[in-house]
């Protein structure tokens, strides 16, 4: 006899003489089969009831996956403008930088503070200190165009030989 159908062997066939029949009953002691097992334990269980609970749980951990990767994206995203926040910021900053101590960044801007069209200052602090520069360069001029004129010119005018006026000491600046 076979333990697990609780059928014969094929070697009892041939000692026997005897042709195999089914006619084995349905539940057995001791047998692990569903073939021979009792059907009551079907009926027995909520089948139903225990599905719905397990795809109940199913989609309760997919949801609480769902809920992990939208949070971890948001915090992703957050971090990701924050980070474009502090790179404008610090753009900000350079072109400041740029702006104060290299004229970087003020393409249309004269490289002077003096405008060509009306022949004026800027009413800034270059343009004062230009203006200053300036008004030195022609002090300087005029002492030196006053100081040539009295040592390379004569007492007299010496087309006409009249007396020559000497030059007023403000006469070139």
């Amino acid at each position: 006899m076979n333990p697990l159908t609780g059928g014969i062997n094929n070697s009892d066939f041939g000692s026997r003489g005897i042709r195999p029949s089914y006619s084995a009953t349905k539940s057995k002691e001791g047998v692990s089969s569903v073939v021979f097992g009792d059907n009551s334990f079907n009926f027995n269980s909520n089948f139903i009831e225990e599905e719905r609970q397990r795809r109940q749980a199913e989609f309760q951990r997919k949801q609480e996956s769902y809920m992990k990767r939208r949070e971890a994206n948001i915090l992703k995203d957050a971090g990701r403008w924050q980070a474009v926040e502090e790179d404008y910021k610090r753009s900000l900053q350079n072109l400041e930088i740029k702006r104060d101590q290299w004229r970087a960044g003020q393409k249309n801007n004269p490289s002077e503070a003096f405008n060509v069209i009306t022949l004026d200052y800027d009413q800034t602090d270059k343009g004062d200190y230009l203006r200053k520069r300036d008004e030195e360069k022609k002090y300087r001029e005029g002492l030196r165009m006053n100081n040539l004129d009295t040592k390379m010119n004569s007492g007299y005018n010496i087309i006409n030989g009249a007396a020559r006026q000497s030059p007023l000491p403000n006469r070139y600046f």
